[in-house]
């Protein structure tokens, strides 16, 4: 029995050692990737805000120009010349601090300007929504002079260019109009542009519509605040914290570029931590180190249960050595029982850590075949763990009763 209740004494603390040893494997190991990952979610982030402010801006203007007088006159116009065109497309084409940096529309807009317009943003308001107002009198006789007694042709578009002559927020807003209509070549049909003679006043819009089921929120900040870019109530700057760290060398490139050069760093990385572990100085292969590291665990706590499993079926007449036995000795206190749980419960926590938060980037140069360390097969081994560790501490339990119970 002496010779059991040492060896449980110094299986437990082989157990702890070797838990200990993985867990300090498992935090020392270098993964890169979570930062790379953070970084390329605030950058989709900060893309998905941009483009969803491009849609807002879209919308909204398609709801001032949608019955203005300028698309209304030149409907009009046409009508008279015998023309039943039912609609006409206008399309707004801000410049300068009114423009979106939207990489979808260019795609060699950088991250530096997207953040800075976003913080111009958050900081000013940065209102683009002008209407381009005229008088209808004015836009006929406009087309009057354009097309005189000809056939009036088909208008394709309007586009209303919207420009600051001065980059500060209250500057004048000035606007241009051009008019796109179709022209016949020989037997082809092109598209002739031309910009209307035709005096307009830029008229900042507060409001499309009052507060009700038509209503649409036209503070740009609150979309970018929607998509986890900051709150501009309380910083008057978006909040990018993990890409502030690759600035240098991303500010400058447009998103697209940005998120591939994230991609090779990762990968460059990921191919240099996981192949090897190195402890000290020599270098062992990850997958192996993590599996068998935990395999050789669970023996161990298999063989401890059986110690133990002996020891609790030898009790009767031998309650007073186990009482006074290294392991067994201390558990008299709830304290020290405490401490000895969470000594046996601590080697399943750090598997459970190793196989499911160390393991994966090493999964791809396991040497065997893939499902022999997918999440399933991770799992059962990690359910064999709990289940030792259950009957472990049951067994212990068990004893330490039976002793207490002994006169």
């Amino acid at each position: 029995m002496s010779q059991t209740l040492d060896m449980i004494a110094q299986v437990h603390k082989l157990i702890l050692g070797i838990a200990l040893a993985l867990c300090v494997i498992g935090l020392s190991i270098h993964r890169p990737t979570s930062t790379y990952d953070h970084a390329e979610k605030e950058i989709n982030s900060l893309q998905n805000g941009i483009a969803a402010v491009t849609d807002q801006v879209n919308d909204i203007f398609q709801r001032i120009y949608g019955h203005s007088e300028l698309k209304s006159a030149a409907l009009a116009w046409l009508k008279r010349r015998g023309v039943s065109q039912k609609d006409l497309r206008i399309v707004i084409v801000p410049s300068g601090n009114l423009q979106i940096p939207d990489a979808k529309v260019d795609p060699l807009v950088t991250l530096d300007s997207q953040v800075k317009w976003a913080n111009r943003v958050f900081r000013d308001g940065n209102n683009p929504f002008y209407l381009c107002s005229v008088q209808g009198a004015q836009v006929t006789s406009a087309l009057d002079k354009l097309f005189g007694s000809a056939p009036p042709p088909e208008f394709k578009q309007l586009t209303v260019f919207l420009r600051r002559t001065d980059p500060e927020v209250n500057a004048t807003v000035h606007c241009t109009l051009q008019l796109d209509y179709s022209v016949p070549v020989g037997g082809l049909s092109g598209t002739h542009s031309v910009v209307l003679d035709v005096p307009a006043i830029a008229i900042a819009v507060d409001e499309v519509a009052p507060p009700g089921p038509d209503w649409r929120d036209m503070e740009l900040a609150n979309t970018l605040k929607d998509h986890d870019l900051g709150d501009n109530e309380d910083s008057q700057s978006i909040v990018l914290p993990v890409v502030e760290r690759f600035w240098a060398d991303i500010g400058n490139r447009p998103p697209g570029a940005a998120l591939a050069w994230l991609q090779n760093l990762k990968q460059e990385d990921l191919e240099k931590s996981k192949e090897k572990i190195d402890i000290l100085g020599e270098s062992l292969s990850g997958s192996l180190t993590i599996i068998f590291g935990c395999l050789i665990e669970l023996c161990f706590m298999v063989y401890l249960a059986t110690l133990v499993r002996n020891v609790a079926l030898r009790l009767p007449g031998h309650s007073a050595e186990v009482a006074e036995s290294q392991f067994f000795g201390i558990l008299s206190s709830i304290p020290a029982r405490a401490v000895i749980y969470i000594t046996l419960l601590f080697p399943p926590a750090v598997a459970a850590y190793m196989l499911f938060r160390v393991f994966p980037p090493f999964a791809a140069e396991w040497p065997g075949a893939a499902w022999q360390v997918g999440r399933p097969s991770r799992s059962f081994l990690l359910a064999l763990f709990a289940a030792v560790d259950f009957a472990l501490i049951w067994e212990v339990h068990g004893i330490v009763r039976a002793i207490r119970r002994e006169p």
